[in-house]
């Protein structure tokens, strides 16, 4: 999970990528299981938001 936070946190810097689906934005989930949307998301997070969140926002200021 290490990998894809880093990954998220690198992500809004690009810019030479810009997702159709997401109109220009970065699409994200973060549930427990795969949903059916999961492959329409640039990254998807499996685990409880509660541990994840706060791994994502550690160090971004």
């Amino acid at each position: 999970m290490e990998k894809e936070i880093g990954e998220l946190r690198k992500t809004p810097r690009k810019t030479d990528r810009v997702p159709v689906l997401t109109g220009a934005g970065i699409s994200a989930e973060i549930n427990l299981e795969k949903t059916p949307h999961t492959h329409l998301m640039d990254f998807s997070l499996l685990g409880k938001a509660g541990d994840i969140v706060p791994k994502v926002l550690e160090g971004w200021a």
